[in-house]
């Protein structure tokens, strides 16, 4: 990482970095290696900017600007990262994304958040998993 960055191949890592940080942060809980927090701010300085696209862009009203599940990756990543360094922008982010993507998904935790892109307005889009339509 330090030589070939996350989003050399693809940017889905990017935008998946919150799910290899907290799995860093489980281990260095249990371990307390420093090196691990190093490894910490390089995946979070190397993901996507959710917080920038939560407080500073309209990626959360225009349609089809992000993916679902990348959505769903971007909410939990600046709590994650907030373990680390615990600044009000952090929290501030997770709490503007919320309400505002329940407004063009139906429900961040649910069903109706899962399609493929955001739908602003319809539901006539494909689901990447379905439970059940409610």
């Amino acid at each position: 990482m330090p030589t070939v960055p996350l989003g050399n191949w693809t940017f889905w890592a990017e935008y998946r970095a919150s799910d290899n940080l907290q799995a860093v942060y489980w281990l260095y809980n249990l371990t307390g290696q420093p090196f691990l927090l190093d490894l910490g701010k390089l995946l979070h300085k190397q993901g996507f900017d959710f917080v920038d696209m939560f407080l500073h862009r309209d990626g959360l009203t225009r349609f089809n600007s992000i993916h679902c599940v990348n959505l769903a990756q971007g909410i939990k990543a600046p709590v994650i990262y907030y373990q680390q360094q615990p600044e009000q922008r952090f929290l501030d982010a997770v709490k503007k994304a919320f309400p505002t993507s329940g407004n063009i998904t139906g429900n961040p935790r649910g069903c109706t958040a899962a399609m493929k892109g955001c739908m602003a307005v319809t539901q006539r889009r494909g689901l990447s998993f379905a439970l059940r339509w409610s």
